[in-house]
C-alpha cells in the first residue's frame, strides 16, 4: 500500500485476510519495494485533514506516474487506486444511485478532488497499455476511528449548514467495510470501477433526526462567497466548490462488489450514530476545529463576510 498516514493508515489497521506492507512512493528504491507484491494499492491522495503537507497538483501526478511506471517495470499483477465517489461530482441532476459508468462531473480546479480525477485518468491511460488488472475503488464518505475529513467535521458544528435550494443525500462507508471491500477486490481480481458504500442514503431530515442537530439555513450564493474567502485566507480547510457535496446527491451502488458476495455490515444510520459519539466534545466552524473561546470570534467573522456579500448583491440589483 503506497501511503502510511491518514486514511491509508486507518484502513490498514482494519485489514484482516491479507498481509499489507506500507511503501513510500517518494523513496528511491520503489522498484525493490514493489518487487514480488501480488497487488499494489495507491492510497497517497488522501482527503484526511490530519495528513501534514499532502502532495497536491503536479507533485501528486508525478508520484502517480512514478508508481505506475515502476509497476510496469516489476510486472505488478494488480494495481488499485483508492479514489472517491466525489469524482462523480454532486449535482441536482444526478440519478440516485449513480451508475458506475456515470460521467465524472466534479469540477474542482485544485485540491483532493482534482488530484483524484487526474490520477484516475493516469490509471485509465496506463491500463490501456498494460496487461495488469487495474481497479479504481470509489468509496462514499469514509468514517472510522482517527479519520478526520471535512465531511466528518460537518457534524461537529453547533448546527448543520444547509444551503437554500439544496437536496442533499448522505451516504457513508465504515472503514471496516472499506477494508473488506478492498480485500474482496484483491481476492477476486476485480477490475474497473468499484464503488463502495452502505446501502441506500439519508436525506437531510433523517440526518437531523439521527444526529440531533438542527439545520442553519442560509442563501447559497452568500455562503459560497464567504467560504471562498475563508479558504483563501487559510481559515477553512476545503475549497468552496466542495460545498456542493453537502448540497446535492452523489450516491453510488455497490453492485460490483455485491456480485462477488460483499455486503456492507454498517448502515448509514449506524455510521452517523457512531460519528456523533466520536464528535462529542469537538467544535468545528466552517470545517475548522476550534476551541470554545474561538467560536464567537470566528462565527462573527463569517457573519460579517456573509453580510458584505449580501449587501453587494443587493446593490447589483439596485435594491
Amino acid at each position: 500500500m503506497c501511503a502510511a498516514q491518514g486514511l491509508a493508515a486507518a484502513l490498514a489497521r482494519h485489514l484482516r485476510s491479507v498481509n499489507w506492507v506500507f511503501v513510500d512512493p517518494t523513496g528511491a528504491d520503489l522498484a525493490e519495494d514493489l518487487a514480488g507484491m501480488d497487488a499494489v494499492v495507491h492510497a497517497w491522495i488522501d482527503p484526511d485533514l490530519s495528513v501534514p503537507d499532502p502532495f497536491r497538483g503536479d507533485l501528486s501526478a508525478a508520484l502517480t506516474a512514478k508508481l505506475l511506471s515502476t509497476c510496469s517495470q516489476v510486472g505488478t499483477k494488480h494495481v488499485i487506486l483508492l479514489s472517491s465517489a466525489m469524482v462523480y461530482g454532486a449535482s441536482p441532476t444526478n440519478s440516485i444511485p449513480l451508475k458506475d459508468d456515470a460521467p465524472l462531473r466534479a469540477n474542482g480546479e485544485v485540491g483532493v478532488v482534482q488530484d483524484l480525477l487526474d490520477a484516475e485518468e493516469q490509471f485509465r491511460q496506463w491500463s490501456d497499455q498494460s496487461d495488469s488488472c487495474v481497479s479504481i475503488v470509489r468509496p462514499a464518505v469514509v468514517f472510522g476511528d482517527s479519520i478526520d475529513t471535512a465531511f466528518l467535521r460537518h457534524f461537529e458544528a453547533p448546527r448543520l449548514l444547509f444551503l437554500k435550494g439544496s437536496v442533499p443525500a448522505w451516504q457513508f462507508v465504515h472503514i471496516d467495510d472499506l477494508a473488506t471491500a478492498l480485500e474482496c477486490v484483491v481476492a477476486n481480481s476485480i477490475s474497473g470501477v468499484v464503488p463502495v458504500g452502505s446501502s441506500g442514503w439519508l436525506i437531510q431530515e433523517e440526518i437531523e433526526a439521527i444526529s440531533g442537530i438542527s439545520r442553519l439555513e442560509l442563501p447559497a450564493a452568500a455562503v459560497m462567497s464567504t467560504a471562498s474567502r475563508l479558504h483563501h485566507h487559510g481559515i477553512t480547510p476545503a475549497p468552496a466548490e466542495e460545498l456542493d457535496f453537502i448540497r446535492y446527491p452523489w450516491v453510488i451502488d455497490s453492485t460490483v462488489l455485491a456480485s462477488h458476495g460483499w455486503t456492507a455490515s454498517w448502515t448509514n444510520q449506524q455510521v452517523v450514530e457512531a460519528l456523533m459519539e466520536q464528535a462529542q466534545g469537538r467544535i468545528a466552524i466552517a470545517g475548522r476545529r476550534v476551541g470554545r473561546s474561538e467560536v464567537t470570534a470566528l462565527t462573527a467573522a463569517a457573519a460579517v463576510l456573509t453580510a458584505a456579500a449580501l449587501l453587494r448583491a443587493r446593490r447589483r440589483r439596485g435594491v
